[in-house]
């Protein structure tokens, strides 16, 4: 994604462009201290085949974030461990433009495939993220044990969901907030949660063939030009793979934009 000097990246850059193979590693990336905050921040990457995936930032006493962006995190994890973003002491976890694939059907232990962990005034925002949740397993928000959990949730313009099984999204004692904005998903527990829904779609995606990690979206789908382009930060011009956003009518939901006008029959 870069030019021949190294000095500049391309603004369509795709994250297939750059590949991290762990082989079946555990990986961790820690960022404790920082000023003001701790920061990961990865754009343009591909990671696969880790048996675990951490990302932490921050600690009990100084806060962290982490920013995913044109990502595709696949295979992982591969074990018993579920997929961990953690920002502690009121940081934040933003993800636009990331896919989440091919979890194990053998993971994880627990009830939680994914989990994004965050207390004290936190807010987690997600913009079209696709997200194939293991199967029977759900995608979970929060942390119950943090010392003063709280916090915002806010999920735009993304598909959770199973392409095998059901799969929800649930609040653990984490979130006071969750917003859903026209997004696709299998279910919600909010866990007591307030928060608004808006265009919610609780059917099948219609990703075109997940079982080979492709998570494109067929012409019929409900959720092709259903997103939309109002969100916070603004909308990314690209996509996950590069291309342009939005090409229809309205932008489409999940990491990747079509070129379909609108859903066809």
């Amino acid at each position: 994604g870069y030019d021949v000097t190294c000095t500049q990246r391309s603004a369509g850059v795709k994250a297939s462009e750059t590949v991290f193979e762990f082989n079946g590693a555990g990986v961790v990336f820690n960022q404790i201290y920082g000023a003001p905050t701790s920061r990961f921040v990865a754009d343009g990457l591909t990671f696969l085949h880790a048996s675990e995936l951490i990302i932490d930032t921050g600690n009990w006493d100084d806060a962290g974030s982490i920013k995913l962006s044109r990502m595709r995190i696949s295979g992982v994890p591969g074990s018993s461990h579920p997929l961990l973003l953690s920002a502690k002491q009121g940081g934040n976890i933003e993800m636009d433009n990331v896919l989440i694939d091919k979890m194990s059907s053998a993971m994880p232990s627990g009830e939680c495939a994914a989990h994004l962990i965050f207390s004290e005034g936190a807010s987690v925002t997600l913009t079209s993220v696709t997200a194939d949740v293991a199967p029977n397993k759900n995608f979970c928000l929060g942390s119950k044990y943090a010392e003063t959990p709280g916090g915002t949730v806010t999920i735009n313009n993304s598909i959770i969901w199973s392409s095998v099984q059901t799969s929800s999204i649930v609040n653990i004692e984490g979130a006071d907030t969750i917003n859903m904005i026209n997004s696709t998903y299998f279910g919600l527990n909010r866990g007591g949660a307030n928060g608004q829904t808006i265009s919610a779609l609780q059917v099948n995606p219609q990703w075109v063939n997940p079982g080979n990690g492709d998570y494109h979206l067929n012409a019929s789908s409900t959720s092709v030009n259903s997103a939309t382009p109002i969100v916070p930060g603004g909308l990314s011009p690209f996509d996950i793979d590069g291309n342009a956003r939005w090409q229809g009518a309205l932008p489409d939901r999940g990491a990747y934009e079509s070129t379909f006008q609108s859903a066809q029959t």
